[in-house]
């Protein structure tokens, strides 16, 4: 009967303290434990301010490290969701073929943890009277501090000739 009590309270214990764990840092955990892809983000194309018709074929995902080639789902017209598995570290690229610019326009997400989940917004705007892309970004991963783990979210804007310089937006 002590023996029951004894394994019983142990087993309390136990939980208690792996719950405490889950509640004070759900992210620590949850972030290695996450099943789904870890690199996911929206991608608008535009070509003097009209939407450009975009579709699979537009993108290639084959830049990537192996076995990470990623998934391309056209929402509409100038929207795509580009999501990647991207349980290794690195540089995943997602090279857009369109008609409008000579260079294929490139978006490079940097892969700095393999337990992050990255999301990206990228709004691109391409200006062919002045020949220039401009680049709208948006993205947010996790920051580790100590064992608390935090969401940041940043915003930049670039902007590109595409005739003199290579168009990549980076992702960091």
């Amino acid at each position: 009967m002590k023996k029951t009590i004894k394994w019983g309270c142990i087993a309390i214990l136990t939980l208690f303290i792996v719950l405490v764990i889950l509640v004070f840092t759900p992210n620590a955990i949850g972030c290695r434990l996450y099943p789904f892809s870890r690199v996911k983000g929206t991608i608008q194309l535009s070509v003097n301010g009209s939407a450009c018709n975009l579709n699979e074929n537009s993108f290639d995902l084959s830049q990537n490290p192996e076995g990470h080639s990623g998934k391309v789902h056209i929402k509409d017209n100038n929207t795509a969701n580009v999501s990647f598995r991207a349980y290794k570290y690195g540089k995943y690229s997602i090279i857009i073929t369109d008609a409008s610019t000579e260079e294929p326009l490139i978006v490079s997400i940097s892969h700095q943890n393999n337990w992050d989940r990255q999301t990206f917004d990228v709004n691109i705007n391409v200006d062919t009277d002045t020949q220039t892309v401009t680049c709208e970004t948006k993205y947010s991963g996790l920051e580790e501090n100590g064992i608390l783990v935090k969401k940041n979210t940043h915003e930049k804007t670039d902007s590109f000739s595409y005739t003199t310089e290579q168009c990549v937006v980076w992702i960091d």
